[in-house]
């Protein structure tokens, strides 16, 4: 059985032409009742070769191009249709996933570039940013400054300086951008040259 239908309204058309029913079945060489089957939408007796001829007379006929759709055609272009959208959705996703993996890399390669310029600056001017916290219980001198308990101080150092700590009755702690010291001498001095602390 044969599983078809017309891709326009044949009777529709058949009216509107200057054809009658016997008229377009005597051209098309079948009988009447075959020609209504066939307006009907009843292949059973026909083949999908005749079918097509059939489709070819009659746009031949009415002036205006009639097809025929068989469904398991149908079905497979739409199953055709549905690897082509479900092939387009896995692209796209891909392409998502590929373009967050950039937008990832690009702010890490941001970071990083930042990371590397700040420590670019530091060696070119050959000056560290020390971070000098008070943690003891009396205030202390640190060069020519005094830094009460619980206070912070930040003082550029060049290589081959040296600042004097006065005055530590307790710990202090100085930060460098590479490291932290915890220090607890009363009287000390930081000096920062290459490969020494």
């Amino acid at each position: 059985m044969i599983k078809a239908y017309w891709d326009k309204d044949i009777n529709n058309l058949i009216e509107k032409s200057k054809y009658s029913k016997e008229q377009i079945a005597k051209e098309l060489k079948i009988p009447i009742i075959t020609l209504e089957n066939l307006i009907n939408g009843q292949f059973d007796t026909f083949t999908k070769v005749s079918l097509f001829d059939i489709s070819k007379r009659l746009s031949s006929l009415l002036g205006e191009e009639v097809n025929i759709i068989f469904k398991e055609e149908y079905e497979k272009e739409e199953k055709k249709e549905i690897k082509k959208v479900s092939k387009n959705l896995k692209v796209s996703f891909y392409r998502l996933i590929i373009t967050c993996f950039l937008i990832v890399n690009l702010v890490f390669l941001y970071f990083l570039i930042k990371d590397l310029r700040y420590y670019n600056n530091v060696l070119k001017r050959n000056i560290y940013t020390l971070n000098i916290i008070n943690n003891g219980p009396s205030q202390i001198t640190v060069g020519d400054k005094a830094l009460e308990p619980k206070e912070s101080l930040i003082i550029e150092l060049p290589f081959g300086e040296k600042i004097e700590f006065e005055n530590n009755q307790g710990e202090t702690l100085i930060e460098t951008p590479i490291a932290k010291y915890s220090i607890k001498i009363e009287n000390f001095e930081v000096s920062l040259t290459y490969g020494e602390d």
